[in-house]
Formats: structure tokens, sequence, C-alpha cells
């Protein structure tokens, strides 16, 4: 008897489990449609090099609707081998209960579309920026 009701269990936990991933799989397409409704309603995507690629304010509404908020943890200069400078930020995803659950860096060197047209401290702190926008969209693409 004991058997029969630890397979009624193990039963009742998959079967469980089974809602449960269905309930997730339900909720990321409903995110999904209303995402890709917004997107195409606004003209957000960005077509680089004939492919479209959502900016980090998508990715930031989609973080919100997951209860998750970006956070920049560091951003700190760099050099690469052959003497160009840049900088790399490091991305925290925090839940509601302020718990990390991702993260994601990212690079921006100052030969970047985000530094042409600058001079001085501006070129610094377009390459910063930029260094820290690529880590939260990858930082939210990665969760």
């Amino acid at each position: 008897m004991e058997t029969n009701m630890v397979a009624k269990d193990e039963s009742t936990l998959l079967e469980v489990a089974k809602s449960d991933c269905d309930t997730q799989i339900d909720l990321c397409q409903y995110w999904s449609r209303k995402l890709i409704k917004l997107v195409e309603e606004s003209n957000m995507a960005v077509d680089i090099g004939g492919k479209l690629y959502l900016p980090v304010k998508g990715w930031q509404i989609f973080a919100r609707m997951a209860g998750i908020t970006p956070e920049i943890e560091w951003t700190r200069p760099w050099q690469s081998h052959d003497g160009i400078h840049g900088y790399e930020a490091r991305c925290i995803l925090k839940n509601r209960e302020g718990q990390i659950v991702g993260s994601g860096e990212s690079s921006c060197s100052e030969d970047s579309y985000s530094a042409q047209r600058r001079e001085g401290g501006e070129r610094s702190k377009a390459v910063r920026s930029a260094s820290q926008t690529f880590a939260v969209s990858r930082a939210i693409r990665n969760s």
C-alpha cells in the first residue's frame, strides 16, 4: 500500500509540474503576442544589416512584464590588444523579491557607431552608456 501512495504522490507531482509548464508556455505566448503587437504598432524594431532587432526599450518592457528589473552592477574601461579603448558593463536582473535571477555583460569601443561624431568627454560618455545599454539587452535576452 505504501508503494501505491508513493506512486500517487509522484503522479500528482508530475501533473502539477505539467500544468505549471503549460501555464508558463501560455504566459510566454501571451507576452510575445503583446510585445510583437507593441513593436509593430510603435515601429520600434530597428533594421541593422537587413535584420530586425528589438532595442533595449523593448527588452525593458518584456522584463517589466516578467517582474524583472535590470541593474548595472559595474562599468569599467578596457583597452584591446590593438590599442582601441572602450568600456565594458555588467547588468544583473533582480526579481520582485530582490533576488538576482540573471545577468549579462557587453562592451563597446571608441571606434563604434555610438562614438561617431563625438569628441572628448562626450565620446567617452557615449561609449560607456552604449556598453551599459548592450549589457541590459543581453541580460534580458539571456534570461
